[in-house]
């Protein structure tokens, strides 16, 4: 039996649509509900594909206290953490003036929500990791099968965008950065606290790692104190990223 000799870790922890099954009372309807699964599926698909590189995670709990919201993937390559959320918009030309996004000449409210307040969540979940978050970032797939959303000018508030079409050339990007490193073990256990569906993640013993469990996890609960504050960084959250 061979044993991988790398520092870092790889594999698929959690499913896409997890916190959809069953609750669909974030949705207008149960059909948007079923169209908001299939694309953190078609995601799913696409970053799976890179999961013997890097570790990705699917539909983690925003670490904050006494909510409900949810991150749908999230990559770590190295020590980078990318923090991904899927959507599936109608084809259509979006732009952004004044601060009002629209699609045409349509307000699309929806797609003007401030999402700062999640990287900021992660940051402060991840302290003392040495993790670098970068996102999240939009993955913005078409409703439809004979056009696409037109994104340019459409400007996000906390969050950037990329086009579904783009995601597979945009993850194996993701992958190349973490060479033969695979993902820091620390920063994949922390988390794998936030899984919605609790996945063991098995750490290989190196220096540093000893003290890390890989017995399953058990649910995962929220680790920030009263409140949500911002959490200073000198980090860009967009700087060196493969999705720009």
């Amino acid at each position: 039996m061979s044993v991988r000799t790398h520092p870092g870790i790889t594999g698929v922890y959690g499913s896409a649509a997890t916190g959809l099954s069953g609750d669909t009372s974030w949705a207008a309807n149960a059909t948007v509900a079923r169209i908001g699964a299939d694309g953190e599926r078609r995601t799913e698909t696409v970053l799976n594909q890179h999961a013997d590189r890097i570790a990705v995670l699917h539909d983690l709990r925003v670490p904050i206290r006494g909510g409900r919201a949810n991150i749908d993937h999230v990559l770590v390559a190295g020590n980078r953490v990318y923090l991904l959320d899927s959507k599936v918009w109608k084809p259509g030309f979006y732009w952004t003036l004044a601060g009002v996004n629209r699609r045409g000449t349509t307000r699309v409210d929806h797609t003007a929500k401030d999402m700062t307040w999640v990287r900021d969540a992660f940051v402060k979940h991840l302290a003392g990791t040495g993790a670098t978050v970068i996102g999240p970032r939009l993955v913005i797939w078409s409703s439809s099968t004979r056009a696409n959303p037109t994104l340019w000018a459409l400007r996000l508030n906390g969050a950037s965008r990329l086009a579904g079409t783009a995601l597979p050339s945009a993850a194996a990007r993701i992958a190349g950065t973490a060479g033969r490193t695979g993902a820091d073990p620390a920063i994949v256990h922390r988390l794998s606290t936030l899984l919605v569906r609790p996945t063991p993640v098995p750490l290989p013993v190196a220096a540093g790692a000893e003290h890390l469990s890989t017995r399953p996890l058990a649910r995962p609960t929220a680790r920030t104190g009263p409140g949500l504050r911002a959490v200073p960084t000198t980090v860009d959250p967009l700087e060196d990223d493969p999705f720009a």
